[in-house]
């Protein structure tokens, strides 16, 4: 296998981590509550702005598939973005510090196989002190 290819395998496998982590430690939607239908969403970064949060889960917040689509992507107002902020920090997903880093952090990383490497062991970690049987129902290896 390739640098390449093992790069692109190691970036699914975070990809899949980084929401997996997201979801569990929201276990609902932080706008309306719902329990079903979950996606991961990057709320402060997306990844085509910033590599270098793309799988930094104080980057990200569980939505349910109507807030994700309906009130983020497609119809999205300062009010909505400002709950969105205001739950995360409420839910101390971030810190306001933390936030403000990120926020002025527009740098586009470069990882090599050592870095996701590192990433996946970070996310496969954070996971396991979230959900104690997270291999053992099937954990992304």
């Amino acid at each position: 296998m390739t640098r390449a290819e093992k790069i692109k395998r190691l970036k699914k496998q975070c990809d899949e981590l980084w929401s997996k982590a997201v979801r569990t430690r929201d276990g609902a939607c932080i706008l309306c509550g719902k329990r079903e239908g979950l996606a991961a969403h990057h709320w402060i970064h997306s990844r085509a702005r910033s590599l270098a949060h793309r799988h930094d889960v104080r980057n990200g917040v569980t939505l349910c598939f109507a807030c994700h689509i309906y009130k983020v992507h497609t119809d999205a107002t300062a009010a909505t973005m400002e709950e969105l902020t205001k739950a995360a920090l409420g839910r101390q997903i971030v810190t306001p510090n933390e936030l403000v880093e990120i926020e002025n952090d527009y740098s586009i990383a470069k990882f090599t196989v050592e870095d996701y490497e590192r990433i996946k062991e970070y996310l496969q970690g954070y996971l396991e002190r979230l959900d104690p049987n997270f291999y053992a129902v099937g954990g992304t290896d």
